[in-house]
């Protein structure tokens, strides 16, 4: 796991900005119809089961998702949000108008009306931009659940305080999942602020 200086680098080389046109964003006509509004409002924290059992129905080719603790609808492998209407899940193309989609990791195009490719990411990754400037190609990354790029692209999380128990990402914030009989705690530290302790107030090995 990175120190915390190279944490501090990782930031810097990543100046990215979520760009605001995603396919995925909330008021994206994919996920501003009803039944997607709806799914909206049921809080799930991170169980993807309770959105498929206790929620509407998902469009054809997607499934429901819980994501940043609040259920949605993301598009299978290999289609993206599109149709006519843009509310549909459509298969990812390679080509548009002539020209070939770069296409990120994780990632999917669609074509626009005007030709141009529509960069979209995969379920569990959000679309960024490498540049303040929006330039440059576009990348996936998992915000949130990926412990190196926590929250951010290039946030890592740092390891335990006292060195038991295992770096985690949940909804975005880094914690520390201990072995059976520890529980994660507060330490007294800005670089590793969190540490496994014992039942009882024995610390971890």
């Amino acid at each position: 796991m990175k120190s915390s200086g190279a944490l501090i680098l990782a930031r810097d080389k990543v100046v990215a900005q979520r760009f605001p046109a995603d396919p995925y964003s909330p008021s994206s006509a994919f996920l501003t119809t009803p039944a997607a509004l709806a799914a909206m409002r049921l809080r799930c924290g991170t169980n993807n089961a309770l959105c498929r059992s206790k929620g509407p129905a998902a469009p054809t080719n997607a499934q429901s998702f819980c994501i940043s603790g609040s259920c949605t609808f993301r598009c299978n492998d290999g289609y993206a949000p599109g149709g006519p209407d843009g509310t549909q899940c459509v298969a990812s193309q390679i080509q548009c108008g002539g020209t070939v989609c770069t296409i990120p990791q994780y990632g999917y195009a669609t074509c626009n009306t005007d030709g141009t490719c529509n960069i979209g990411c995969e379920a569990g990754y959000e679309r960024y931009l490498p540049n303040a400037d929006s330039s440059g190609p576009y990348s996936c990354f998992d915000t949130l659940s990926d412990p190196s790029n926590c929250g951010m692209p290039g946030h890592a999380c740092p390891d335990s305080y006292n060195g038991v128990g295992e770096t985690i990402c949940k909804n975005g914030e880094c914690r520390i999942s201990c072995p059976v009989g520890l529980v994660m705690r507060k330490a007294e530290s800005v670089s590793q602020p969190y540490l496994c302790y014992g039942y009882g107030g024995c610390p971890g090995p």
